[in-house]
Parts: C-alpha cells; structure tokens; sequence
C-alpha cells in the first residue's frame, strides 16, 4: 500500500476536449444559422464549404508534419 503509485485519471485532459468539442459545435452550427439565413446561402453550399474546409485542413496538417518531423525528431529523443 505504501509504495503504491498514484494513477493519473485523465480527467482535466478529458474535461478540455469536451469543452473544445463544444464550442467549435457551437461556432459551426452559429455559422450555419448565419450563413443559411442571414446570407440566403443554400444549406448545400454551407456543407460543401465546411466540407472543403475540413479536407484542407487535413492536407495540411500532413504537409505540415512532413515539414516540422525531420526538423525536430532528433529532439523528441531526448523526450
């Protein structure tokens, strides 16, 4: 019992990504409701372009970690 460690639950790091995944609900569905009725943009359109967006973003965070891993991997070692 006395040399027992602690297990870190992970409840703050799991507490942030909830938190994270609700705003950005909320900032697409607002964004939606905006662009459909204030903007008059088909519902279609608004999807096509969140779409895009989300593929873009992909593509660039691959090109992005091909960039960044040769520069820092030989310090991730010493990690």
């Amino acid at each position: 019992m006395g040399n027992a460690k602690k297990e870190k639950t992970g409840i703050p790091s799991y507490t942030l990504g909830v938190v994270s995944n609700v705003m950005s609900y909320i900032v697409v569905s607002n964004l939606t409701y905006c662009l459909t009725q204030s903007a008059a943009m088909a519902a279609g359109t608004v999807g096509a372009i969140f779409l895009f967006s989300r593929l873009l973003d992909g593509i660039s965070d691959i090109i992005g970690g091909f960039i960044i891993y040769p520069l820092f991997s030989r310090y991730w070692e010493l990690l």
